[in-house]
């Protein structure tokens, strides 16, 4: 079975770069991207397709969407029998042996330390640092940088901007945006963006 990346945006042509550094360039064989978005032409000499022409018999998905409810929203869409890759660079590190779960996606230089329950369809970046005994709900994005202090529960669909943190032992809810060097020292309910250091919500 091929492998398909579903977004031809910066995100994913990243994600292909990491794949082709990795060696695994010949098991991806297009992007998808939604109808609504979709521009037929080639990336990085790979054929844009419709998500509308997807066939989960052909193609395991790698959902590389920029944002945690983008990919939230599209893995709930997609058909149920749809199965996901998982790609990590050797240079992740693992303090013990972590059972990844589908779709998840991790960039080299980042840290994982012990009893981490992490959700599906995450995107790790490069510089991400994730303590003992986390529990991680589903498409979870961390930026470059970012640091999640152990013991602490994040909710589903949270997205961690560059350089931000999370105290240690605190909780963030669903759908909780960490601006750019948001700094979370106490629980954070969400849904919201919350930005500084205390982290508080983003009022427009």
């Amino acid at each position: 079975m091929s492998l398909a990346i579903v977004g031809a945006g910066g995100c994913g042509r990243s994600l292909l770069a990491l794949l082709r550094q990795i060696g695994r360039n010949d098991e991806v064989d297009c992007f998808y991207e939604e109808p609504l978005w979709h521009r037929q032409r080639t990336e990085m000499g790979l054929p844009v397709k419709s998500l509308a022409n997807f066939d989960p018999e052909r193609h395991q998905l790698l959902l590389a969407l920029g944002t945690s409810a983008d990919r939230l929203r599209l893995a709930s869409q997609l058909p149920p029998e749809t199965r996901y890759a998982i790609c990590v660079h050797p240079q992740a590190f693992f303090l013990e042996p972590l059972e990844l779960p589908p779709g998840a996606i991790v960039y080299p230089m980042t840290y994982f330390s012990r009893n981490i329950q992490l959700g599906p369809h995450p995107i790790i970046m490069t510089g991400t640092i994730l303590g003992h005994d986390l529990s991680i709900g589903e498409a979870l994005t961390t930026s470059a940088y970012v640091v999640i202090g152990g013991g602490a529960k994040l909710g589903k669909g949270v997205f961690c901007g560059i350089h931000s943190a999370v105290r240690d032992g605190i909780e963030i809810g669903d759908q909780v945006t960490l601006g750019m060097g948001a700094i979370a020292v106490r629980s954070l309910p969400g849904p919201g963006v919350y930005v500084g250091n205390p982290a508080r919500k983003f009022e427009k």
